[in-house]
């Protein structure tokens, strides 16, 4: 995984930086081609190989996904909670 800065094109080697020295976002790039999904109920674990963080071990949150609701019209919603 490679951190560049999406305006200087500079690769930034060390930590988590949002934005390069010159201003410009930093974009992750990964290798997808060598990314492994695991098959697990929590979205940490599942796309952990995507997560800018060299080490995940013990440093993952327990969280699931969240359920799919349809709602077919908003007549039956209270408007009061939508907020």
């Amino acid at each position: 995984m490679k951190h560049l800065c999406i305006s200087c094109k500079n690769e930034i080697t060390t930590g988590f930086h949002p934005f390069c020295d010159c201003g410009g976002m930093i974009d992750v790039k990964y290798p997808l081609e060598k990314v492994h999904l695991h098959d697990s109920p929590n979205p940490f674990i599942r796309f952990a190989e995507l997560l800018p963080i060299e080490s995940f071990h013990d440093r993952l949150p327990v969280a699931r996904y969240t359920p799919l609701v349809v709602q077919k019209s908003l007549k039956s919603v209270d408007a009061h909670r939508i907020s």
